[in-house]
């Protein structure tokens, strides 16, 4: 397995349906016609004892929704009381909750129509969908210099990864923002970019999308999906942090960003955004990488849940 494979598989680390073997619950809709997540088992025994009237357990280890919550208000505010209660008494438990940041996130049933909302923090416990935007920030080629990108060294403040390269731009989809208006916000608020050079000049080129599981909280189911735009910089813009998320920015070459990435230096789904990046651009291919195929395949994995 080369290397460039092996880091895919560390952030796509939940087992594709041949070698499935499941000990989660799935989390079923209120009429049980669709799974739209995954619940890990010590997160399934606190839910369905300290709160009967939220989830009903049934055969093949099913998690379906309370009947009675028929509708997206009923549902969002049951779960606005669960996150909130759990985050008094279990915070310790589910450090997820930890980084509670009062930003809703929306869960999808059917596709693109919303079932509930949910605090980000709260959302891995349901293992739900979960969205971003990242940004490939990068000075294109000339005829003295090779393709460079602009990498960020994430806040040692960070609840997660900190300290960790990331992505040009990066930001959860929440707030009511579609993608594009995510991407203007985020770009001003991680770099001091203007709003007005990202929408002349942000070129949306497709999403990645994989399978998470979080080992550090217990193995968290996090199915992600995000939104991926390249952003060609001129040689005299310099991003700039703005709202403390990022420590400091680096114009990274080519050869030392495959460096870092090779050293885990990266977020493990900010490496995924990197390696779309640098297929798409020519500098991965079938015939320098033997597992291209099967990279390209992870890096678009289909969740089996409803989206948005």
């Amino acid at each position: 397995m080369s290397q460039l494979l092996s880091i895919v598989k560390e952030c796509d680390l939940f087992p594709y349906e041949q070698d499935l073997k499941p000990s989660h619950y799935l989390l079923k809709t209120h009429d049980g016609r669709a799974t739209i997540g995954h619940i890990i088992p010590t997160v399934a025994t606190e839910l369905l004892d300290k709160f009967p009237d939220f989830l009903t357990l049934k055969p093949s280890k099913e998690l379906w929704i309370n009947p009675k919550l028929s509708t997206e208000s009923l549902r969002s505010t049951k779960i606005a009381e669960v996150a909130s209660q759990l985050r008094q008494t279990h915070i310790e438990q589910f450090p997820t909750l930890k980084g509670w940041r009062a930003e809703l996130y929306t869960a999808y049933y059917p596709n693109h129509t919303k079932y509930f909302q949910i605090e980000r923090a709260f959302a891995p416990l349901l293992g739900i969908v979960m969205y971003g935007v990242h940004i490939n920030g990068y000075i294109p080629a000339s005829e003295e210099e090779g393709l460079k990108l602009w990498i960020p060294r994430r806040s040692i403040h960070k609840p997660t990864f900190p300290g960790m390269l990331d992505n040009t731009i990066a930001g959860g989809l929440g707030g009511g923002l579609d993608p594009l208006e995510t991407a203007v916000k985020e770009s001003y608020e991680e770099a001091g970019i203007e709003q007005s050079y990202i929408r002349h000049n942000l070129k949306q080129v497709g999403s990645v999308s994989y399978i998470y599981i979080c080992q550090d909280e217990g193995g968290l189911i996090q199915p992600e999906i995000q939104y991926v735009y390249d952003l060609k910089f001129t040689k005299e813009m310099i991003p700039t942090p703005i709202d403390g998320e990022v420590q400091e920015f680096y114009l990274m070459p080519l050869g030392e960003v495959l460096q870092k990435l090779n050293n885990r230096e990266f977020k493990p789904n900010c490496a995924l955004v990197v390696i779309d990046f640098l297929i798409r651009h020519g500098f991965i291919t079938a015939e320098n990488e033997a597992d291209y195929l099967e990279i390209v395949h992870r890096l678009h994995r289909n969740v089996g849940l409803p989206t948005r």
